[in-house]
């Protein structure tokens, strides 16, 4: 490689970089995910706004319970009596379409648009 193929390499890096970066500080400022639906079973237990601390304890068939908590704009499933706890370990959530799923106990924590009718991300 001569050093003008170099320079094409770094100038489409660099491009890239400003590309993923001007995206991710567009998506994220909009502030379109505020809305935490929590279901069990299918069933929609309970709405909370994302912009808001919470924690919820959520019970499930069997006696079973999990806790979602929101905080500083993330949800997490805090605890979980389920055996694995994969929810457990999964990371926070914070973004349009995201979910956590707790399997053994049908629960889902999902985020979602607080407007209806918005375009994702790749329509617009």
């Amino acid at each position: 490689m001569k050093k003008a193929d170099y320079m094409i390499v770094g100038i489409a890096l660099m491009l890239a970089l400003v590309s993923f970066g001007v995206y991710r500080l567009y998506f994220a400022s909009t502030g379109r995910a505020a809305i935490v639906e929590i279901t069990v079973d299918g069933n929609v237990y309970k709405t909370l706004s994302l912009k808001e601390d919470a924690t919820v304890d959520v019970p499930s068939d069997g006696g079973h319970t999990n806790t979602v908590q929101i905080k500083d704009g993330k949800v997490f499933m805090k605890k979980a009596d389920c055996p694995d706890k994969i929810c457990v370990h999964h990371k926070g959530i914070r973004s349009n379409g995201e979910t956590i799923i707790c399997l053994p106990h049908k629960v889902i924590v999902t985020i979602q648009s607080s407007k209806t009718g918005d375009l994702d991300g790749v329509a617009q």
